[in-house]
């Protein structure tokens, strides 16, 4: 199934937010919007036809708080089924929402959240999807900081209709950063990751069974940047 928000595209995504918003820029006008796509596409020799509504909003006209958020509407095409199936269309609802909390300029927290799902008119769902990020900025002083993200993200398909692994994914992120100077920084991190495999009770094996509780990785670093200048 070919999904609105692949693990690619929102990791993509998060990289750029990476950078962050300027306290200044929180704060601006607020609006809501309506579109209509009429889509036609053609998948494997077969054409497609089909609508999707987006509705859309922001707020940030407050300095501490911004708030954005779109819902799609429509249909959409299933590009992945499950066998012998051949691609076919169903309703879509596709979300996403971001908020920005800032109560003080030294604290940051930021809540993104992504959800899709496909579900023809005759038959049940084909997939959900969920993504949730937390992610918390702290800056003691000028140099110290420290940032720590969790993240979840799931995939719920119906393997009669949809060729996809179950996925139930967490994982954890701490930085601690100590920057001299633009070109010199100490940094020191953990990170894991946690996944819904479990001993499946027909087999000895690993299976993609139950909540996100099993460690897949699990890693502590420290590094040290230091430009050299000539």
């Amino acid at each position: 199934m070919k999904k609105k928000f692949s693990v690619e595209q929102i990791v993509s995504v998060l990289k750029q937010a990476e950078v962050g918003v300027p306290v200044a820029d929180l704060r601006g006008s607020s609006g809501l919007g309506f579109t209509r796509y009429q889509i036609f596409e053609r998948y494997l020799n077969d054409g497609f036809h089909y609508d999707k509504d987006e509705f859309y909003l922001y707020a940030g006209w407050l300095k501490w708080l911004y708030l954005s958020g779109t819902l799609d509407q429509g249909s959409g095409v299933n590009y992945q089924p499950a066998g012998a199936l051949a691609p076919f269309t169903g309703n879509t609802i596709d979300g996403a929402f971001n908020m920005t909390l800032r109560p003080s300029h030294r604290l940051r927290l930021d809540e993104i959240y992504y959800y899709d799902r496909l579900k023809p008119a005759t038959l049940p769902v084909v997939y959900t999807d969920h993504f949730w990020r937390t992610k918390l900025n702290f800056q003691f002083t000028r140099p110290l900081s420290l940032r720590a993200i969790v993240d979840y993200y799931a995939v719920l398909p119906n393997a009669a209709l949809f060729q996809e692994t179950p996925l139930k994914q967490l994982t954890g992120d701490i930085l601690l950063t100590y920057m001299m100077n633009p070109g010199t920084a100490l940094y020191i991190g953990y990170n894991n990751q946690h996944q819904n495999l479990a001993t499946d009770p027909n087999s000895p094996t690993l299976a993609p069974i139950g909540p996100p509780g099993f460690l897949t990785n699990s890693q502590i670093f420290v590094k040290l940047s230091y430009q050299l200048r000539f």
